[in-house]
């Protein structure tokens, strides 16, 4: 998935670009595929937790409505400096797409933050799974 995320940008700025406009570097390019393929996995981990908590379709639901509230909470912590102080609750939060278009190096501390949102979801889900009774 990230390297057609990469792939498709190269092919993009190939075919639509104006030939003086310069191009992001490789290492920005990549910086972006993995932070957004860390907040997929990021998300995946929570969709997988609230499948194992929840029954047919509930869980679908649920996810999409959570990541658009969490959503919507990112962009309005950054119209609303009051809401500081709940803002890091979202994953948004960590996936800074801005500062990496705008030449900051990617953050590590950003990826590890997705990265154990993502396995506390896989380990809930996990132990609810564990715990269900699929003979029926």
């Amino acid at each position: 998935m990230l390297l057609m995320i990469m792939a498709g940008t190269w092919a993009g700025l190939a075919l639509f670009a104006p030939p003086d406009a310069p191009w992001p570097s490789a290492r920005q390019t990549g910086s972006l595929a993995l932070s957004l393929g860390m907040l997929v996995v990021c998300w995946s981990g929570v969709a997988m937790a609230f499948g194992a908590a929840c029954r047919r379709g509930v869980a679908a639901a649920t996810t999409s409505l959570l990541a658009f509230g969490a959503l919507l909470l990112d962009w309005a912590h950054r119209l609303w400096p009051a809401l500081d102080r709940i803002a890091w609750l979202s994953p948004f939060f960590y996936f800074d797409p801005y500062e990496l278009v705008a030449g900051s190096p990617l953050c590590l501390e950003n990826l590890l933050v997705l990265w154990a949102m993502a396995m506390t979801g896989f380990t809930l889900a996990y132990l609810l799974m564990s715990q269900r009774d699929i003979s029926r």
